[in-house]
């Protein structure tokens, strides 16, 4: 005779249970990836020599407008004054 109160020993399938099915191991997010900390340098490295070329792209665009500036008020003023004389 079964007893209505005992457990079933056998098995169950996870499918039928209602509970996904996984293929590999779950992985933390805190828990790195193989290699990730190579392929994380590597990117600090090129986004910080991309911002460091930003950067000198800018320095120079100032310069070299601040020089354009100056050479338009001395030939302004230069063709002012030959006409004047």
């Amino acid at each position: 005779m079964t007893d209505p109160n005992r457990q079933n020993d056998e098995p169950v399938n996870p499918a039928q249970a209602g509970e996904p099915v996984v293929s590999k191991a779950y992985v933390m997010p805190d828990d790195p990836e193989p290699g990730s900390v190579e392929a994380l340098a590597k990117e600090a490295a090129d986004a910080r020599d991309k911002m460091l070329r930003t950067l000198a792209r800018w320095r120079n665009l100032r310069k070299r407008t601040s020089r354009e500036v100056a050479d338009a008020r001395v030939y302004g003023i230069t063709g002012f004054c030959a006409r004047r004389a």
